[in-house]
């Protein structure tokens, strides 16, 4: 009995501890001791203390595979197949997840499957895409050296690991790959080899015409063949990319939910997969990437599971002495969602097939994302002038080192499958091909057009709106009433706690006493209800506050977890994926990306994401230059988010500052003061970005209307006041101005004045300090002399509205823009560019 547990505890030792014995360093570079353990075979059993008896046979415990039908084996074979399974090319990290079931399909793939057989044409196969790589590497070290940063060389496998996860998941019914990552490294590789983009399209990405500009971050999409059938294709996007590492991370699984959601369709989980390229210094060091795997544990956040890829090119990949990380591996990170992770030699392209098998297989069983690492190195930049002892070291071993497609060559000819000169025709043809491309591309004027590298996986759905101008936003009476009606009425078979009942009632006098104000939001329910009812548009909220809004009651009662009852859900019988409120979460890096990205997927949702209150909008500022002001002119994507920012002076204390940063916003728009445009419409169709400070319940209505109609997708930045409960009368609304024949108001001239010749001083302001100049106005008797002007769309600029206004008034001394905020701050150093 002693000898069987002691059995079991060796078994255990090798499926926790195997993948530190595991041969993964591709230079053969000698690491810590700590990591580099003798071949466990011998130590392990003399660990554990077990008699090296290797024809003695040992009944095998139910936590093991490695009998692969075999109940009983001689400790001799247990510990050979325990070695291969988990300290060959292939180290397995798994143990660590809390799911028993999960645990056990791991352990069982990993220990009872032999090793993947190739037929000699799979294999032939392998080693023609090889060649293919590597001859494109060649060409850049040849003719364009300059932009080796892009090669892959060394990672020759990791290409060929994107292919069969193409073609092994369409066997298991996916159809669309949404593919991110790859900055730099194999970026071109991927184009050509992955998306079989013409070479001499690829030229147009690196070519020196119009230098300056980096082209070969822009997106692509293709449509695959599939190999072995004659009419299916794969979809694959190649995400955009940005100079932010890891900001791609929640953009994508962003993106891909909003596919999949789209349609309403709960296949399209299953057929749409996203695919995530990261590099082994950024997902180790990145905050965003800890933020995008816990956000993945929320249900309104995943994608049921993405396949993580982490390119490894530096031979020292694991820790060093004093390193500050102070992690065994880069993908450490990945085990805060318990994801298994597969640990594996770059040279050994078949085991890199097994992995990439092994995670396509469980991403299909679990829904769970799973991470492989394949472990290489960068031949280039191994090749440059050493910089110290660590470099001298790594380039003797490169120079040493054989590529992989002259290994596996070998393996092939070794093998008899194949002959040498085979294989220098294989060689020879695949370098031809490149060389022949290479040749009609620079014979060829090349221009960079943007149109073929868009990433939109299908074209956008047709919106209702063909043309931007007036854009009629009122709504019909008597059905606002009825949803206002509807949003007040107490739910049938309910105990309420007496706070609903309170919240409640207030919405039923605001009804009746037809004063619809910020209070519970009433404001956003409103057009959101109709968007939703009529128009059919999924709507999609997130922030960390949406969940304390007034549509979530909660039953009275002792029990910790108390129904919750959703009005709108209930009373519109709306399921997810057409209204979804996110659960809060203290992400705003990682959410607002993601929101982007479901933005990017669904160009039709109506995606509102909203930041908390305070001074906070600088954390997501990396996201607003890169996705948000940039999304247009350099990555041409069309994104239609609303941003809800708390904005406001009145502070109680140092906690409750809602700067809100609207200088940041207006500095990064494309409004240009040197080349004004009066056509409303137009300006709507050339900005970057929409920025408004909209004054009361009806603005805010109106607004939302306008842009869920507009024809095409622009970010929306809306700063909201930082107390939502105010009462005043002069912040509220009347369902008259929400209904009939109106549009949203960019500019509110005076409709007070009679006289206008006597107006000897013109205010220009935004937001809510246009109550308290109005108010001091009245106080100081100055209703004859100061004209007050509401702009609640700063950009675009409405330069039309206000020259139209302007001209009402000849004998006017000076004009004064007043704002919260100091003069370093806020609107004032836009306006003095634009119309001041």
């Amino acid at each position: 009995v002693q000898e069987q547990l002691t059995l079991l505890k060796i078994i255990r030792g090798y499926q926790i501890r195997g993948h530190l014995a595991a041969v993964l360093d591709p230079l053969s570079i000698k690491r810590k001791k700590l990591f580099r353990p003798e071949f466990p075979s011998r130590i392990v059993v003399r660990q554990h203390r077990l008699a090296v008896d290797r024809e003695k046979s040992y009944l095998l415990p139910s936590t093991t595979f490695v009998g692969r039908g075999q109940y009983r084996m001689l400790l001799g074979d247990i510990i050979k197949r325990l070695n291969e399974a988990y300290c060959n090319t292939l180290g397995v990290e798994f143990m660590y997840d809390q799911m028993q079931h999960t645990r056990n399909w791991i352990s069982e793939e990993v220990e009872s499957a032999d090793r993947v057989f190739f037929t000699k044409e799979e294999r032939i196969n392998i080693l023609q895409r090889l060649a293919a790589v590597e001859a494109l590497e060649i060409l850049l070290r040849d003719k364009l050296p300059q932009e080796m940063r892009l090669s892959v060389w060394g990672l020759e496998s990791g290409i060929i690991a994107v292919q069969e996860l193409i073609k092994r998941a369409c066997w298991l019914g996916a159809d669309t790959f949404i593919i991110a990552g790859m900055r730099r490294t194999g970026r071109l590789s991927i184009l050509a080899n992955v998306l079989q983009k013409p070479l001499k399209e690829i030229y147009s990405l690196i070519t020196p015409v119009d230098r300056g500009l980096i082209k070969y971050t822009h997106g692509a999409y293709s449509e695959i063949p599939l190999p072995g059938n004659d009419s299916g294709v794969a979809r694959v996007s190649l995400t955009a990319t940005s100079t932010i590492p890891e900001a791609f991370f929640p953009l994508v699984l962003g993106k891909t939910k909003g596919i999949q959601t789209r349609e309403f369709d709960q296949d399209l989980r299953e057929r749409v997969w996203p695919v995530i390229i990261h590099g082994m210094r950024e997902i180790n060091a990145q905050g965003v990437a800890y933020e995008t795997l816990k956000l993945q544990l929320h249900n309104d956040f995943s994608p049921s599971g993405a396949i993580n890829l982490v390119f490894g090119t530096r031979a020292d990949y694991r820790i060093e002495e004093n390193d500050p990380t102070l992690s065994s591996y880069c993908t450490d990170v990945m085990k805060v969602i318990n994801a298994p992770i597969l640990h594996v030699n770059a040279d050994d392209v078949e085991k890199v097939i097994n992995a990439i098998d092994m995670a396509v297989k469980f991403r299909k069983e679990f829904q769970r994302s799973v991470v492989v690492h394949i472990v290489g190195y960068n031949r280039w930049l191994n090749l440059l002038p050493p910089l110290d002892y660590k470099d001298e070291i790594r380039k003797k071993a490169t120079e040493e080192k054989k590529p992989v497609t002259l290994q596996y060559g070998k393996i092939l000819i070794d093998d008899k499958v194949i002959t040498e000169k085979e294989f220098d025709a294989i060689l020879l043809e695949e370098n031809n091909k490149v060389q022949d491309a290479w040749n009609e591309a620079v014979t060829q004027s090349q221009s960079f057009d943007w149109k073929k590298w868009s990433d939109v996986v299908s074209p956008q759905l047709p919106r209702k709106n063909k043309t931007v101008s007036p854009i009629i936003t009122g709504y019909d009476k008597d059905k606002l009433i009825n949803f206002a009606n509807l949003l007040a009425k107490e739910p049938v078979g309910f105990a309420l706690r007496s706070s609903d009942l309170i919240k409640l009632k207030q919405n039923s006098n605001m009804v009746y006493r037809n004063s619809l104000d910020w209070i519970m939001n009433m404001f956003q329910f409103l057009p959101i209800l109709k968007i939703l009812k009529q128009e059919g548009y999924q709507i999609r909220m997130c922030g960390t506050h949406v969940n304390r809004r007034g549509h979530i009651l909660k039953e009275m009662s002792d029990d910790p977890c108390p129904r919750r009852h959703n009005m709108i859900e209930s009373l519109f019988h709306f399921s997810r994926p057409f209204f979804t409120i996110c659960k809060g979460t203290n992400s705003l890096y990682g959410t607002l990306a993601f929101q982007i990205g479901f933005s990017l997927g669904d160009p039709n949702a109506f995606v509102i994401w909203e930041a908390p209150v305070g001074d906070k909008i600088s954390r997501v500022q990396p996201i607003l230059d890169t996705y948000v002001a940039a999304a247009k002119f350099k990555l041409f994507y069309e994104c239609g988010i609303v941003m809800y920012i708390p904005h406001g002076q009145k502070c109680v204390d140092a906690f409750t500052v809602c700067n809100g940063r609207p200088e940041r916003f207006l500095q990064l728009c494309s409004d240009d003061e040197a080349v004004i445009t009066l056509d409303p419409s137009k300006q709507l169709q050339d900005i970057n970005m929409i920025v408004v400070n909209p004054y009361n319940a009806a603005a805010i209505f109106h607004l939302l209307r306008r842009h869920n109609l507009l024809p095409h997708r622009t970010p929306l930045v809306t700063f909201m006041p930082e107390d939502i409960t105010e009462c005043s009368p002069e912040f509220r609304a009347t369902f008259e101005d929400l209904s009939g024949i109106k549009t949203f108001q960019r500019f509110i001239g005076e409709s007070t004045i009679t006289d206008f010749n006597k107006v000897r001083k013109i205010l220009f302001c935004t937001g809510r300090i246009y109550a308290d100049l109005i108010a001091e106005r009245k106080k100081r008797n100055l209703m004859e002399y100061v004209a007050i002007f509401r702009i609640d769309q700063l950009c675009p600029f409405p330069y039309k509205e206000i020259i139209e206004e302007m001209q009402k008034y000849n004998f006017y001394e000076n004009i004064v823009w007043i704002q919260e905020e100091p003069r370093n701050q806020g609107n004032l150093i836009y306006n003095s560019k634009t119309y001041f």
